[in-house]
């Protein structure tokens, strides 16, 4: 069976299929995978994989003619077992997450520490409850890129810590797992007349600051 006939059969099923890190990663509605596509999946994984990174490598945008029409990167209601959400609720998360679906691992429901948490955020007007601030001091740039890299592993190896929290215009609260999420990092430029320490506290308040 040619390539294209394994993408018409998962056109058909209804299979999502993404890569992540070498691996081909599938969502499918139940009992679609059955032992043949999956005997064809495998032996089609690296066509499929090398077609992936093809369209990824385009800014994200499905530019290959091979999987033109073809809904390779799609997440419907029933491939979403643990959530009730319709397929437009499903779409309007889709259109928040930076990079679109193509950045979507999984999406669950929060559990009950994080509805906590959620509660509180939601609560309070001005700063955040459970935002917390400490301060590390370099010898020198070369120590502190070294370490915002270490810190970015850490984020890349760990859901949690790539793991947003969507509830507007929802019929309940979900969290969305980012396959990437890059660690942002904002400059602060110190005044002349005042103490960077002082300026750099002030400007990361966790009273103030959301």
């Amino acid at each position: 069976m040619s390539l294209e006939q394994v993408l018409a059969r998962i056109k058909e099923r209804n299979i999502s299929v993404t890569a992540d890190d070498g691996e081909l990663v599938l969502r499918a509605p139940q009992g679609a995978m059955d032992a043949d596509t999956m005997a064809l999946l495998k032996q089609h994984k690296q066509d499929l994989l090398d077609a992936l990174l093809d369209a990824r490598s385009a800014d994200f945008s499905w530019s290959s003619s091979m999987l033109d029409n073809l809904p390779l990167l799609k997440i419907s209601p029933d491939m979403l077992t643990l959530v009730n959400l319709s397929q437009e609720e499903i779409d309007s998360i889709i259109a928040e997450v930076p990079q679109g679906i193509v950045n979507i691992q999984d999406i669950y429901p929060l559990a009950p520490l994080q509805e906590g948490i959620l509660f509180h955020h939601l609560l309070d007007t001005r700063g955040d409850t459970y935002l917390l601030r400490s301060v590390l001091a370099f010898e020198n740039r070369a120590y502190l890129d070294n370490f915002l890299t270490a810190l970015q592993s850490v984020i890349n190896r760990h859901d949690i810590l790539r793991s947003a929290i969507f509830w507007q215009d929802l019929p309940q609260a979900v969290q969305v797992v980012f396959r990437q999420a890059p660690l942002p990092v904002e400059e602060l430029e110190p005044q002349e007349d005042k103490e960077a320490l002082s300026q750099l506290l002030t400007s990361t308040d966790p009273h103030n600051v959301r």
